[in-house]
């Protein structure tokens, strides 16, 4: 249903969404070590921003992008 969509593609959307995700299941009693699971895949999420990594549009990682384009070489 959501796969190859942009919302399963958008590193960026997980980014914004994890931490309201994670807040809420924190404040869940019960939901405590999800919330800390999520917190901990947002820091896997950022880093991968931040190194520029792309996503296929099956959803797959697969490569470091420059200038808009994948890199030539990069393949994960």
């Amino acid at each position: 249903m959501i796969v190859g969509t942009f919302v399963h593609r958008s590193i960026v959307l997980r980014i914004v969404a994890l931490p309201f995700l994670s807040l809420s299941a924190l404040l869940l009693y019960q939901a405590t070590n999800a919330g800390l699971y999520y917190l901990i895949g947002l820091t896997f999420y950022f880093w991968g921003y931040s190194e520029f990594e792309g996503i296929d549009s099956d959803g797959s990682p697969c490569c470091t992008w420059q200038d808009g384009q994948p890199a030539v070489g990069t393949a994960m």
